[in-house]
């Protein structure tokens, strides 16, 4: 792993129109780790991400991603520099098959390498079989598996994955943990995970970050990470 940074966050704010939800948040991530960033509802993670994918616009602080400052770069640039985002909700394209919809993930990785769908499909072989089916008539955990081989089909090397066990199955949250993993192990890609589910966050992260009312307040190391009392504590918070 690169002693260089992938992602620096320093003393960002912001929200939705007047409402101050971040208040000055810090961290860093290094090339191919996996980060949790954990904490109640309501303590801005979700509104983290998408200020961090370019949806909304900090007020202050800075965002640099491989060096270069993208504070003030719009969404569809920060996924060209290889930021890919899986939001809560999951938000596939209904009407469109699933072999479309990694069509139109496709447009993120323009300038990098081709598409591999052997890879994905090696993962996800659900969406082999089902790549003529509508997305939107897919189970709710197949529906998280298009979206997180949506972004992957671009070659980011960065995967932002917010709350991706929501309404999901605790069989199918045991394998969207292990294919991220493995995802991790296998193309380098680096994964920060916003998530309030006490299985997924010890089974994946290396790392994590503590949120509450708007900032970071702590930092968790392998072995806290990895502890189920000490996530749930923070969690409990």
């Amino acid at each position: 792993m690169s002693d260089a940074s992938l992602l620096d966050v320093d003393g960002v704010c912001g929200g939705y129109g007047g409402e101050q939800v971040l208040q000055g948040v810090a961290f860093n991530m290094k090339p191919g780790e996996i980060v949790a960033i954990i904490g109640r509802n309501g303590v801005g993670k979700s509104t983290l991400m998408r200020t961090l994918t370019g949806l909304l616009a900090p007020s202050a602080g800075s965002i640099r991603f491989n060096g270069v400052d993208m504070t003030r770069e719009p969404a569809n640039v920060r996924a060209l520099r290889g930021i890919g985002y899986i939001p809560q909700g999951r938000d596939v394209f209904p009407d469109l098959t699933v072999r479309e919809n990694l069509l139109v993930g496709e447009v993120a990785g323009q300038g990098r390498e081709p598409p591999d769908y052997d890879t994905i499909y090696r993962f996800f072989p659900i969406l082999k079989e089902r790549e003529r089916q509508r997305a939107g008539t897919l189970s709710g955990g197949q529906q998280q598996q298009l979206a997180i081989a949506r972004a992957m089909i671009g070659h980011p090397s960065l995967m932002l994955l917010d709350e991706p066990s929501e309404g999901i199955q605790p069989s199918i949250i045991k394998d969207i943990s292990r294919n991220v993993r493995e995802l991790n192990a296998q193309t380098g890609v680096a994964v920060l995970l916003v998530e309030q589910n006490l299985d997924l966050i010890v089974s994946m992260a290396q790392r994590g970050y503590v949120m509450e009312k708007g900032r970071i307040v702590a930092s968790l190391g392998p072995d806290e990470i990895r502890s189920r009392e000490a996530v749930r504590a923070y969690l409990t918070i």
